[in-house]
């Protein structure tokens, strides 16, 4: 492997890879470092035989414009497929119930009209919500709905980060998802000429030499390149921005984070008797959400993948658990899986934090940051964030 580049990206989710896309296509030279065996980040794809399963992010939408442009660079769009329509449900003290019977529909109807008066700036999700549900809607039932979204209690997340009206793709279906799952476009980018990706490298040490940044990993590789991207978890780019800037140091060290704890399970459609669904959002549960992949038929197979409160259960007491709600035995599990991963908590005022590391972005010249703890963690706020990296760097290089 060559051990100059122009730029070296570190971390290989949708917000790395995204910007790899951008930057390849600008004719740089990029080289992506995962940690991890597996390029993705939180697109994470798992495999049983021809049968697949989502630990991560599940779900694009035709509102994610520059998402769908890339999907489209990429000629991925033949593999687009539907996500069939099954109804959500809820798991509260131990019963699945429906949605509509777990929240007031007079008090929904007396409080709605709010929304078309209420600004979301300086809100919190509670404060705003609360008002447009109906305060006991929002405690009974609405606050759960909105912690399954991001896996974590949301009530102090700015109004304006969780939800965000876009432009929608009339040409693309609404909600989708690939033939091979989600980590179908990853790869695709990886694919890309002009993109050398490195696998169980996570990074160890960013230096500048000059006009040069130079990258250690753990494995003791060392690569150099002309500019520097940090796409980690907020809390490794805190560590590893330190030796070139203090300031952006702390202020990322300032975004709070969590971590998601998520367990996947396949099994055969005649060993489980629950009808079809999309998902189960968890009310006074030990877990936030389980996603179904019934939203994509398979002959053989269902999967279910439970977000679970992080140190709420052991191993065995998950396990358990699954069974329990999905009415099976243990024996029935085919496959399973299991992963951790690391997402910001949202504050407000957080927009300042951002704004000033923006800033400092500005005058560090040859520096990039992109992430999921900008304006959001949606997919595309992910790629929107690398695409205004990349145009800034695109300024710099002319």
């Amino acid at each position: 492997m060559e051990d100059k580049y122009d730029i070296v990206i570190a971390g290989s989710g949708i917000s790395g890879m995204s910007l790899a896309y951008y930057c390849a296509k600008d004719d740089m030279k990029v080289l992506v470092l995962e940690q991890n065996e597996l390029l993705g980040g939180c697109f994470t794809t798992k495999y049983a035989d021809d049968y697949w399963l989502e630990l991560g992010a599940h779900t694009m939408y035709n509102s994610y414009g520059n998402f769908i442009d890339i999907v489209e660079g990429c000629n991925l769009s033949k593999d687009i497929i539907k996500r069939k329509k099954v109804p959500y449900k809820v798991l509260n003290s131990g019963k699945i119930r429906s949605v509509v019977s777990q929240f007031s529909i007079p008090e929904l109807l007396f409080s709605f009209p709010s929304i078309f008066r209420m600004k979301k700036e300086n809100q919190t999700v509670e404060s705003y919500y609360s008002r447009i549900v109906g305060r006991k809607n929002y405690q009974k039932f609405f606050q759960y709905m909105f912690n399954a979204v991001p896996s974590q209690p949301t009530n102090n997340f700015p109004a304006n980060i969780l939800f965000k009206k876009r432009t929608r793709r009339k040409d693309v279906l609404k909600s989708f998802t690939f033939r091979q799952g989600i980590k179908s476009i990853i790869d695709a980018i990886g694919d890309q000429p002009g993109i050398s990706t490195l696998t169980a490298s996570p990074v160890s040490s960013v230096e500048r030499i000059g006009d040069t940044f130079q990258v250690t990993t753990a494995n003791n590789n060392t690569l150099k390149a002309d500019y520097l991207a940090l796409a980690t978890p907020v809390n490794a780019t805190a560590s590893l921005i330190k030796e070139i800037n203090g300031r952006i140091a702390e202020l990322t060290g300032k975004i709070e984070f969590v971590m998601t704890d998520s367990v996947g399970v396949v099994i055969r459609k005649e060993n489980v008797q629950m009808k079809e669904f999309a998902g189960l959002i968890g009310i006074n549960e030990d877990f936030y959400s389980v996603v179904s992949r019934d939203v994509v038929e398979d002959k053989d197979y269902r999967g279910f993948i439970f977000h679970f409160k992080p140190g709420s259960m052991d191993d065995s007491a998950k396990t358990n658990f699954i069974c329990s709600t999905l009415g099976i035995s243990k024996e029935s599990i085919e496959r399973s899986f299991s992963i951790q991963n690391t997402v910001p908590s949202f504050k407000l005022k957080h927009d300042l934090i951002v704004n000033e590391i923006d800033k400092i972005l500005e005058k560090e010249e040859r520096v990039f940051i992109t992430g999921n703890y900008f304006s959001g963690m949606a997919i595309e706020d992910c790629v929107d964030r690398s695409r205004q990296e990349f145009e800034r760097l695109k300024k710099m290089r002319k």
